[in-house]
């Protein structure tokens, strides 16, 4: 509990201090209400698709959980983030999402290895 109070207050400061997106109430509450039902999330190089709409989930915190276009329609100054909370929250459920490909991946390169290594006995 504690790590994660202070990693909302260090995601704050962040956004404080370098004028991140401005935290829109309604953008917040959707994806917000979307972490709370554990909707799907379908991680990408750059981004994540949470229920059908794709958000930027690179260089945390930065810019995190902006929406996201490959047009770049938002203005920068129009554009709106997530609350610190929610920041935090989404970049957990993606870590875990890369921590369990990362898994499935290295276990699958060792099966890979050891049929290698029975075939050359």
């Amino acid at each position: 509990m504690k790590n994660t109070f202070f990693e909302v207050l260090y995601v704050w400061v962040i956004n404080l201090f370098l004028g991140q997106a401005r935290f829109d109430k309604e953008y917040n509450a959707k994806i917000g209400a979307w972490l709370d039902e554990n909707k799907d999330i379908v991680v990408l190089e750059h981004t994540s698709i949470i229920n059908g709409f794709e958000i930027w989930t690179s260089n945390y915190p930065y810019s995190y959980g902006y929406p996201y276009t490959s047009f770049d329609t938002f203005d920068s100054h129009k554009k709106f983030g997530l609350s610190a909370r929610n920041i935090v929250r989404l970049d957990h459920r993606i870590r875990g999402i890369k921590a369990l490909r990362s898994e499935f991946k290295l276990k699958s390169e060792k099966h890979q290895l050891i049929k290698k290594m029975e075939r050359l006995k």
